[in-house]
């Protein structure tokens, strides 16, 4: 800890809890089980979770609890029915009101890609007096501010007490952060992508325990949560910032929605500084992500970059610029794009010198139960809905082995409703749950997007090509 931090740590004024220590609550998730009759028989409960989460409004419903996935690993969903008589088994996932009292809460969205989950109460309006924290808007904390960190033990206890932002760009190794093997290239896998980058340390470092817990800037907004490493792991607790491209996870989560990441189709491996530097004489270059592969039919290829290409910089569809020093940097912004989004990056081929930049429309990549890992769990059901079908993207829809081609198009992951054949004036089968549409009246398609809208033009039945050449009719 430097002496500049540690000062600041301990100048700073004691933190208050106004207008968002009750927003700060505790949350249990457990399941009872009993040991056999006899002389030490006895009830008990396993402990699956214990941690803290934050209020916050969301629009059209009530206050949702914003806590990180490992609570929802094992709690019920809020479609899922939560009983008073609970078997051996039965998992109950409870929060601690201000009030003293507990209740029943449930799974309105987790994703285990960011590491985030959110809840609603089983019991409608126990949430809808309570007070509720504020997103902190603009760009969050910086390097030496000072915040306040405030989690909730069972009995409610713990107050609000200042840290210094020490770092960015932290990570937790992969099966540490939740993931059972590492990632392959840019397709998350069923690690998280606090692998990645996406953390900032605290000093002194949060306590264990502290999991779920809120980081406060002055003005009382929350510009962060903070998060453990997996049980056993000897990391300190960690703040993922809330912030910038994290903003748009939470909000999906918040809506009941599946969380979208951007996919480039390439296989990154990172380029040292001096490396760097023995290629691009006279410029301050902090590394490089040298593209290892490009994946056929994917955005990468499609917009000319080729294996060998070193990426120096990232641009988002809003112009915000961030240099690329690492192939995590690459993983990370990449992935905290929304699919369908067109970015620019800063390519240079290390051979000669030669510097472009090429603009990219990214994919979908496949996340949780699609990548082997952990479940996502969304409300609100997934994919876009074009005539009685939900299409997605069918990148999302598993990982794709390596060297093999991107799947393309549209994927027809939910039907509605769909006219009878006998309906059908064209003549052809009529499209089902499982399809991927690559065509639209004989026009090759990307997205799910640009099929809904070439969809839109066509009055009536309108003609498909499916990914196996066969031609179909979308009544």
């Amino acid at each position: 800890m430097s002496l500049l931090l540690l000062s600041a740590a301990l100048l700073a004024p004691p933190c208050s809890e106004a207008g968002v220590g009750d927003a700060v609550l505790a949350v249990r998730v457990s399941r009872p089980f009993a040991r056999p009759a006899g002389l030490f028989g006895a009830a008990g409960e396993e402990m699956l979770a214990e941690q803290s989460g934050v209020l916050l409004a969301r629009p059209g419903g009530e206050p949702a609890l914003l806590t990180t996935f490992r609570a929802a690993a094992f709690a019920p969903t809020a479609a899922e029915s939560v009983g008073a008589d609970r078997l051996p088994g039965d998992v109950r996932a409870v929060v601690r009101l201000p009030d003293g009292r507990s209740t029943p809460i449930a799974v309105l969205a987790a994703d285990p890609h960011s590491g985030l989950a959110a809840f609603v109460p089983v019991e409608p309006g126990a949430f809808s007096d309570l007070p509720t924290a504020r997103l902190a808007e603009g760009a969050g904390p910086e390097l030496g501010e000072t915040i306040c960190i405030l989690h909730r033990s069972e009995n409610g206890s713990n107050a609000a007490v200042p840290r210094a932002v020490a770092g960015f760009g932290r990570s937790y190794p992969a099966a540490a952060a939740g993931g059972g093997r590492d990632w392959v290239g840019d397709d998350p896998g069923p690690g998280v992508l606090h692998a990645f980058g996406t953390l900032a340390d605290l000093d002194p470092p949060p306590p264990p325990g502290a999991s779920g817990g809120g980081a406060f800037d002055a003005d009382g907004a929350l510009v962060g949560l903070l998060i453990e490493p997996e049980a056993g792991d000897a990391l300190p607790p960690r703040m993922l910032p809330l912030t910038g491209e994290f903003r748009r996870v939470v909000e999906a989560l918040l809506a009941g929605e599946a969380v979208g990441y951007g996919l480039l189709g390439v296989e990154p491996a990172s380029v040292t500084a001096d490396a760097a530097a023995a290629v691009l004489p006279g410029e301050a270059a902090a590394g490089a992500a040298s593209l290892e592969d490009v994946r056929g039919n994917s955005p990468a290829e499609r917009a000319g970059l080729r294996r060998g290409d070193w990426i120096v910089g990232f641009t988002d569809e809003s112009g915000v610029s961030t240099p690329v020093s690492s192939a995590a940097d690459l993983v990370r912004l990449t992935a905290l794009t929304p699919p369908g989004a067109t970015v620019t990056l800063e390519a240079i081929v290390p051979r000669t010198g030669v510097r472009r930049s090429v603009a990219v429309a990214l994919v979908a990549a496949a996340t949780g139960r699609a990548a082997g890992g952990w479940p996502a769990v969304a409300t609100e059901p997934r994919g876009l809905p074009v005539r009685g079908l939900r299409v997605d993207w069918p990148t999302a829809a598993a990982l794709t082995p390596p060297g093999e081609p991107l799947p393309t198009g549209a994927l027809i992951v939910a039907a509605d409703a769909l006219p009878v054949a006998d309906a059908n004036p064209l003549g052809r089968r009529v499209v089902r749950v499982g399809d991927r549409i690559e065509a639209v009246n004989g026009q090759p398609i990307a997205s799910p997007a640009e099929f809904a809208a070439r969809v839109a033009e066509t009055p009536g039945p309108v003609a498909v090509r499916l990914s196996d050449g066969t031609a179909a009719t979308l009544p």
